[in-house]
């Protein structure tokens, strides 16, 4: 340390004599060369936030540095992952520490963020559709960002951008609805909402996947090319073009015969050229099709196996791979990381190589906070509940149902009335379970213990088996459990779960200690060893309380369990094995205990929850977890009464973050009979009955008569039967759904009063229930997808011939290379050969799906088949009641659109309490006469709303909506080339001119206000303005570009001009006329990278009639550590001459190259002297914490965010050289 205070001293001198002097000259003054980075362990928050700071110029020059440093193995190491991690993480990437690029770590989603320990499981991505809220969209996305980095993590794999094809579809329920435009806007938001916490979101699953498909499936979409682009890729385009989408995820299935991963028509044609996508690509798990790193394919995960180093090195070594084409997917990866904030700790040499810290090989890994997650965890908490709140659905409300009033008495029925169902499925957080309360617990909070009643009715988590019915022998022994050490093995039980492999009831040969396997240890009196309870009530920790049963892992608990179940009563039984915290199965003897039977005359079922996946577990294996966090494994079994039946558990103590809890329940016959007559006998006794039910979509059945969306039978059957009771007493009966997708509720829907769609509402759903049930909030969602009457009304069960289309099996006639699925599904050829066989898969038969429907998805469907539904998209009541009135429709275009309009109308609140209206804007047909062949139009179309929040009682506002050229227009697939739209990217899209009718209303079937229109796109002509001025300019300089106009054939009385830049390399400072009688009306320059000026004449004789320059642009050049080329382009040019208004030709561009500032260069003169050392000098001791820092930040030469004596240095160091 003192030697390192001399040295400082001693360079101080030095610099001061310099400063003083004036001067420096001369080699003998040199100062030592520059010693190689040391990079930190860890990559902490500080330069992940200085990261999001730097320039696009800057991470581009790391970028190139970053390829131009790393060998061959480098690079690959971003192009594949290494296996599934093991805290939480579905992946990581190694980075590499050398250069100071830290490692990355995948979590998956949506609804959450899987993690090892508790993080918050916010609503699922349906419920956020039916917030129509773009704000809640960006939260739901900061909730996923701010938790990924906390825990350590950079980025996230999700959101699902999905259109809603149909409701049979198990992953609907992470699908932001069925509309393109109204998921579109979602997509943007929560795309911004998780980047803007410096993590890579990752839209999947790209594309057309709106149906199961999985590794095993080989299912291939057969779409329209307008159906694709106006139904199936919205969402994605806007999370790139509008959010700034930094990664995208291949989705399993084909599209129009290609895989996703290797289809060059989406992953670059669209991507890359379209949409002008600048982040990586991804593979799901196991997804990859070949070799795909020539087709658009950046990272293969979960490990490198088809694009694998050796492979691509074989195709460069025959001409049919480049090393750029390597370099060209490595670009991509360290974009996104340095878009992201992770490669601030890059420095770059004077030659343009990285710099390297020699010998470096540990990884600098990302910063892990818990107490940033709990602090996010409870800020994100409050966020999940407002969504739940805002995404609630009032579909039914007869008589005044709801809310429900305090004098009356309320009975609350149904398993997820008792007890909350927050979330569904994998790939999502668990939830934070202390958070959690139940729609009863809440309801009692705000009506009064003494006022509501909770009935399960159809109970899930049973009782603990008591002693008095458990038996060490089978001979009427003594009470009890055996207890011995150790576990012998079991292979478990496999299922496919959302394209992977879930494992349950899984267990290792283990040893207790030195105890060897089966020896005695003690009699226990049940199975019930949980966490125990705090201040009374159930732990919800995952450790021990002071009374508390489970085994630490730390114990080394490896424990076998056998008894004899001697049964009380002849009947069904549901039997539960409960647990959480390792490794957990049992074994359950079905036919009575009998000591001569021989093996296969036992019968018996397996029991056995979900095993330790990714570093987690979490209880998954139920749709419920127990009160203290248990997983529940059920089987039904027929008992005898007075016989005995063996049973064995055992339990492995195996996470440090839970506590082994094991339990052994049943739900006996008279039990589950008692449960339900408690009920129905709860309704009539009660003012209200709040019924709750619940269904997790599936996928299509085998058969179309299997094919259902109904709720399961024993939940219709509690419905009509509470309802028959209460109504018989003259009660009220309301129905509260939790579910992904439709539900059909023919049979009992006329029988109830009431009904709130509550989806799966995330860990704050039971209060946001109870607080939208008493009228605490007023319900304001609006349904994202259509409610069919009937199961057959919808497009895949409409009949038959429809139903077929979705699975047509062929053989793909292509000869099978088995070594693409090692080592992800075996080692050798022969075991991937088992595992797909025992996965189902059927490797060279492609089954093919035809969504014959084209662009008539959703709402569009039942309006194009004549389909009446239960509830039409954009539904939704209120506890009050709104007027619409007093419509108007302007022409108006904006940012260089050729057609668009602006309508006006009012909406009034009409009832007796303050609400939150959803105002839905709908465009009709287009003229089909004047479309091309084979072009669609559907009948309505979304085209804009606005979330008119908390109108209070008679108090109205105006509202105005955009209708944008982008609504106007179809995809033109009788287009052969695309061209160019006026935001940057290309297409096909053409408006469709015309008449056709704006409609206005609360939801897709009540459009109470209606204008037509005739739609005509701006006219084109031959008139061509273009920017023309200086080539190279110079950091820190100011320049001008002049727009010219050519080809004028009559005079023009008034410009709308829009010109984009790059804001990262310039700075817009005004905009000047050029001729006499031509005035710069105004202009705005508001939004970074665009600017819009209007210009306009004075008078009839100032028209503009001859070709020449029109307008000064002046601009800025801002500082840049490398050369860097700034692009200028008029991406709209309106003109008109007081007749009508066209459009000029403005494709061409403008380029400006500006030089690499020197290192040391801190004024941008060109070179480095004595004034910028008095420069850096008079700033010195300034810190990122100044005011005009981010004016004198670029003399803070090491980065280290404090102008001092070593950035004195550097600037000497540079004067001698």
């Amino acid at each position: 340390m003192k030697r390192k205070r001399i040295k400082k001293a001693l360079a101080g001198t030095m610099v001061m004599a310099m400063v003083v002097s004036g001067s420096v000259t001369g080699s003998g003054a040199a100062l030592a060369a520059e010693t190689s980075p040391v990079f930190p362990q860890v990559y902490t928050s500080n330069y992940i936030d200085a990261g999001l700071q730097e320039t696009e110029a800057s991470i581009q020059a790391k970028v190139e540095a970053l390829i131009k440093t790393m060998t061959q193995e480098e690079k690959f190491s971003f192009l594949g992952g290494n296996g599934t991690g093991t805290e939480g993480n579905a992946g990581y990437l190694k980075g590499v520490p050398r250069l100071g690029v830290p490692e990355s770590k995948m979590y998956d989603g949506p609804a959450g963020v899987l993690y090892t320990q508790d993080t918050t499981n916010p609503p699922i991505e349906q419920m956020v559709a039916a917030t129509w809220d773009k704000e809640s969209a960006y939260d739901y996305g900061k909730i996923h960002g701010s938790e990924n980095r906390a825990l350590g993590g950079n980025i996230q794999l999700g959101s699902q951008f999905d259109i809603t094809r149909a409701p049979q579809f198990g992953r609907a329920k992470d699908q932001f609805g069925e509309d393109p435009y109204l998921l579109s806007d979602m997509a943007a938001e929560d795309t911004k909402g998780i980047q803007d916490q410096g993590v890579i979101a990752v839209g999947k699953h790209f594309a057309a996947f709106s149906q199961a498909a999985t590794p095993a499936t080989s299912t291939n979409i057969e779409v329209s090319e307008q159906a694709l682009h106006e139904i199936h890729l919205p969402g994605f385009e806007a999370a790139v073009t509008k959010g700034g989408l930094l990664g995208m995820m291949s989705s399993y299935n084909l599209v129009n015969g290609t895989f996703a991963s290797s289809n060059t028509y989406l992953q670059l044609d669209v991507l890359r050229d379209m949409w002008q996508y600048k982040g990586f690509t991804v593979t799901d798990w196991g997804g990859n099709d070949g070799f795909t790193l020539n087709k658009g394919t950046d990272i293969e995960m979960p490990s490198l196996s088809a694009n694998k180093q050796s492979k691509a090195e074989a195709l460069i070594a025959d001409g049919t791979l480049t090393q750029n084409d390597i370099d060209d997917a490595v670009r991509h990866v360290l974009t996104a990381l340095g878009q992201a904030g992770y490669l601030n700790l890059v420095e770059i040499d004077g030659q343009g190589y990285a710099k390297e810290q020699t010998g470096r090989t540990e990884a600098i890994d990302l910063a892990a906070d818990l107490n940033k997650l709990a602090t996010a965890r409870q800020t994100n908490s409050e966020i999940s509940q407002q969504i739940a709140e805002k995404g609630a659905v009032l579909l039914k409300n007869e008589d005044g149902a709801l809310p429900l009033k305090k004098e009356n008495t309320t009975a609350v029925i149904g398993l997820n009335g008792m007890h909350l169902i927050s979330g569904v499925d994998g790939e999502r957080s668990y939830g934070t379970i202390s958070e959690m309360v139940s729609p009863y617990e809440a309801l009692t909070e705000i009506l009064g213990e003494e006022q509501v009643e909770g009935q399960v009715a159809l109970d899930l988590v049973g009782e603990a088996i008591p002693a008095e019915n458990l038996y060490t022998n089978p001979h009427e022994g003594s009470n009890g459990v055996t207890r011995s050490y150790g576990t012998g093995a079991s292979e478990g039980t496999s299922e496919d779960q959302q394209g992977q492999i879930k494992t349950a009831g899984s267990i290792a040969e283990k040893k207790m200690g030195d105890h060897p396997i089966g020896t005695f240890a003690t009699v226990d009196n049940d199975i019930n060893f949980t966490t125990g309870t705090i201040n009374g009530k159930p732990n919800k920790t995952y450790k021990n309380s002071a009374d508390g049963t489970a085994f630490t892992k730390e114990s080394g608990a490896a424990y076998t369990w056998t008894t004899y179940i001697k049964a009380p009563e002849t009947g069904q039984y549901s039997i539960k094995l409960e647990g959480i915290g390792g490794q957990i199965a049992a074994t359950v003897q079905t036919s009575t205990y009998d000591p001569n039977a021989s093996d296969a005359d036992v019968k018996s079922v397996s029991l056995g929850i979900a095993s330790i996946n990714q570093g987690t577990q979490w209880p998954s294996d139920s749709i419920i977890p127990t009160e203290t966090g248990k997983s529940i494994s059920s089987a039904s079994v027929t008992f005898e009464a007075g016989k005995y039946y063996k049973v064995i558990v055992a339990g492995i103590a195996s996470l440090a973050e839970k506590d082994l809890q094991v339990r052994l329940a049943w739900i006996t016959p008279s039990q589950a009979q008692a449960n339900y007559d408690n009920a129905i006998e709860a309704a009539r006794n009660n003012d209200t009955s709040v019924v709750f039910a619940y269904r997790k979509t599936t996928d299509t059945a085998s058969t179309l008569a299997a094919t259902t969306n109904r709720l399961p039978d024993e939940q219709e059957k509690l419905i009509l039967d509470v309802a028959e009771a209460a109504h018989e007493a003259g009660h009220k009966v309301v129905v509260v759904l939790n579910n992904s997708t439709a539900v059909t509720m023919e049979k009992w829907i006329d029988k109830v009063d009431g009904l709130l769609e509550m989806y799966f509402p995330g860990q704050r759903g039971g209060v946001a229930t109870a607080r939208l049930l008493t009228g605490e909030v007023n319900p304001s969602g609006k349904l994202a997808f259509t409610i069919p009457k009937k199961d057959t009304d919808t497009l895949i069960t409409y009949s038959q011939e429809y139903f077929d289309m979705q699975k047509i099996e062929e053989d793909s006639g292509k000869e099978i290379d088995y070594t693409q699925w090692i080592p992800m599904l075996g080692n050798t050829v022969e075991e991937v050969k088992a595992r797909q066989q025992a996965m189902g898969m059927k490797p060279g038969i492609i089954n093919t799906s035809i969504y014959y429907e084209g662009i008539m998805t959703g709402y569009r469907w039942y309006d194009a088949y004549d389909v009446e539904p239960q509830y039409d998209f954009g539904y939704g009541l209120s506890y009050t009641s709104f007027e619409y009135s007093d419509l108007s429709v302007t022409p108006s275009t904006t940012n260089g659109e050729k057609a668009g309009y602006n309508v006006t109308f009012t909406v009034t609140n009409t009832g007796d309490v303050a609400g939150t209206e959803i105002a839905q804007l709908y465009l009709g047909a287009a003229d089909q006469a004047a479309l091309g062949e084979g072009i669609q139009t559907p009948e309505y179309q979304l085209a804009g709303y606005e979330r008119v929040e908390n109108l209070g009682v008679n108090q109205s506002k105006r509202v105005t909506l955009h209708v944008n050229e982008r609504s106007l227009s179809y995809w033109n697939s009788n287009q052969e080339e695309v061209t160019d739209n006026a935001d940057g990217t290309k297409g096909k899209w053409t408006v469709a001119t015309g008449p056709r009718t704006i409609y206005v209303g609360p939801a897709s079937d009540e459009l109470l206000l209606s204008k037509q229109i005739t739609v005509s796109a701006g006219e084109s002509s031959d008139v061509v303005a273009e920017l023309n001025g200086t080539s190279s300019v110079s950091p820190g300089s100011s320049f001008s570009l002049n727009v010219t106009l050519s080809k004028l054939s009559k005079g023009i009385y008034a410009e709308d001009l829009v010109v984009s830049y790059d804001p990262q390399l310039v700075e817009f400072i005004e905009a000047q006329s050029l001729l006499s009688g031509v005035k710069v009306v105004d202009y705005d320059s508001d939004e970074p990278g665009r600017v819009r000026i209007l210009m306009a004449s004075e008078g009839e004789n100032k028209a503009i009639n001859a070709d020449g320059d029109i307008l000064k642009l002046n601009w800025k050049a801002k500082s840049v550590t490398a050369a860097s080329t700034a692009v200028f382009k008029i991406v709209s040019a309106v003109l008109s001459d007081g007749e009508t208004e066209f459009t000029a030709d403005s494709t061409s561009s403008h380029s400006i190259q500006i030089t690499a500032r020197l290192e040391g260069d801190v004024n941008g003169d060109g070179k480095i002297s004595v004034l910028d050392l008095a420069k850096v000098a008079k700033n010195y001791g300034k810190t990122s914490a100044s005011t005009d820092w981010e004016t004198v930040k670029a003399m803070d030469m090491n980065n280290d965010n404090v102008i001092d004596v070593e950035d004195l240095v550097q600037i000497a160091k540079k004067i001698l050289e």
